[in-house]
């Protein structure tokens, strides 16, 4: 059943057998939604969808592209935020070159390449430094992609 099969890939992470079972990046749509603003205070806003109850790739930094009411590139955040204590799992978007409000509006994420595992640090500074880190090398994953 290609429909088993395309779980069983995603939640390997498997994005290129996902990516042919699909004929695109496996993608989630969901309503954006308030998170805990943190992005937004470092300098990188980003759109969160609850994710509860879906088929999703295992924690880690995606280089993604974004459609729906928004669409553009970025890298996302799926976990729970270490570094932060938090529970819940969630994902988190930054869309490259994009100034606006989401809240409410319902935008679909798909997932073109993992960067990296999702970790702890040890403070605010090295987590931004390693957004910006993280923000370079999407941007390189989506040059290669055009």
């Amino acid at each position: 059943m290609a429909s088993q099969a395309l779980k069983e890939a995603v939640e390997a992470g498997d994005l290129a057998t996902a990516r042919d079972l699909c004929g695109a990046p496996y993608a989630i749509e969901g309503e954006v939604v308030h998170g805990f603003h943190r992005g937004a205070s470092i300098g990188v806003p980003t759109a969160n969808l609850r994710v509860r109850g879906m088929v999703l790739p295992p924690d880690g930094v995606y280089a993604v592209r974004v459609g729906g009411d928004c669409s553009g590139v970025g890298v996302a955040n799926l976990g729970r935020n270490p570094t932060f204590g938090n529970d819940e799992r969630s994902l988190e978007t930054h869309i490259f070159d994009f100034e606006g409000d989401l809240y409410g509006k319902r935008i679909s994420v798909g997932f073109v390449r993992r960067l990296r595992g999702e970790r702890k640090f040890d403070g605010v500074d090295e987590l931004v430094a390693q957004i910006r880190r993280d923000i370079d090398a999407a941007r390189a994953v989506h040059a290669e992609e055009q």
